[in-house]
């Protein structure tokens, strides 16, 4: 029966995934472990928002770099950080980027843990893991990059957009799988500066600016 055949087959490549995953070509060539899936059911994870959240899986280092290309900024000014950051492949990479500093949130424990150990094994300074809930996150106020490899659903970046709202420095959002693009459109503090099948990258307007552009609009009228 081809609905049964199907079915064992997506079984078979779940459990190949979680248990017995393949090594990336990323930990073939760094020494490190980012490579299959996790369930998050299977994480012990103690958040209300583990209901909103994507199981595990690290982003391919291609998408990675394509959206972070599409920010023209020195980056040494800026300071990194990956919301839902897993095992840690994205810090890894960003820190090729020369960021100021680099801040992985991640809610899992066990994966800021395993995160904590690629990251030693680099021997990677000016980063650090938080075990945090990304809907709790206080952002520092600096200029930031803020990455996500659509690891929640819209419930969660909701509550991200809101906590943003107060900062008074640049903020470029990469959304790396944009599901919930709409959310980000809804938002008027965020605007769109690339829109692809893969990504999609947008600059935050400060506080300051918004109010300005509101008081210009009501002098014109």
């Amino acid at each position: 029966m081809p609905f049964l055949s199907n079915l064992y087959r997506r079984i078979y490549r779940r459990v190949r995934e979680e248990f017995f995953p393949a090594t990336h070509p990323f930990d073939q060539t760094n020494g490190v472990d980012t490579s299959g899936q996790l369930n998050l059911r299977r994480l012990a994870i103690d958040s209300p928002n583990r209901k909103h959240g994507r199981d595990y899986q690290g982003v391919e280092p291609g998408r990675f770099s394509d959206a972070l290309a599409e920010v023209h900024e020195d980056f040494s000014a800026f300071t990194f950080i990956d919301l839902g950051s897993g095992k840690g492949r994205a810090l890894m990479m960003a820190h090729r980027l020369g960021f100021r500093r680099l801040i992985g949130v991640e809610f899992s424990p066990r994966l800021a843990d395993i995160s904590r150990k690629n990251l030693a094994k680099l021997e990677l300074k000016n980063v650090q893991v938080v075990v945090q809930d990304a809907a709790e996150f206080r952002f520092p106020n600096e200029p930031l990059v803020v990455f996500a490899f659509n690891p929640f659903g819209p419930e969660v970046l909701r509550r991200v957009l809101i906590n943003l709202r107060t900062h008074m420095n640049p903020v470029y959002f990469v959304y790396v799988n944009p599901v919930h693009d709409s959310t980000l459109l809804t938002d008027q503090f965020f605007c769109p500066l690339a829109a692809t099948r893969f990504h999609s990258v947008w600059h935050y307007k400060p506080v300051q600016d918004v109010r300005e552009a509101a008081q210009q609009m009501d002098v014109g009228a």
